[in-house]
């Protein structure tokens, strides 16, 4: 009896992750300020018909601090093949640890100073870091919790690329 519980508790898990995983849901837009003050917002112009990786993650966070150099690497490969990454700190105390940590860590993508309102329009952050994978239509096709692996993150903005292509190349030929 209690192997059989602890299967239906297995599969309960894993059948609330699998549905409450989100597809195709328009991302929120968001108004947050950068590290120089300057306000970006989801629905800004320059990021139309980019790809979009939002990582909420914290300074403190050691799964972060793993996760920041592969991101260094992965935005200087892919930042010209209108790819954005944004990595929305939430320790919105302290803006100049938050400086001097990017300094630190080298850290070549956009910084964003996160608030509780993106935080909810986002679901809640069960945990970070999490990210956000946004397509070329600024819908939300994964989310992960917990540190994402470089090399699962180039397949999927790989392919993300290659449909993004394919339909712009569609309406090309229409």
């Amino acid at each position: 009896m209690k192997l059989f519980s602890k299967i239906i508790l297995i599969f309960l898990f894993v059948f609330s992750f699998i549905s409450a995983s989100p597809k195709k849901i328009k991302a929120p837009d968001f108004e947050l300020f950068d590290l120089n003050k300057n306000i970006i917002r989801l629905s800004d112009k320059k990021f139309d018909n980019h790809i979009i990786i939002l990582n909420f993650w914290a300074t403190w966070c050691p799964p972060c601090r793993m996760e920041i150099p592969g991101f260094v690497k992965f935005y200087k490969e892919y930042q010209n093949k209108k790819v954005v990454l944004l990595g929305i700190c939430l320790d919105v105390d302290d803006v100049l640890r938050i400086k001097k940590f990017v300094k630190e860590y080298k850290i070549n993508y956009p910084i964003l100073i996160g608030t509780r309102k993106v935080v909810g329009d986002y679901g809640g952050i069960p945990a970070i870091p999490t990210t956000f994978i946004l397509n070329h239509e600024r819908n939300i096709v994964d989310r992960y919790i917990g540190a994402i692996s470089d090399e699962d993150l180039k397949l999927i903005i790989d392919k993300l690329i290659e449909l993004r292509d394919s339909k712009n190349s569609e309406k090309v030929k229409e």
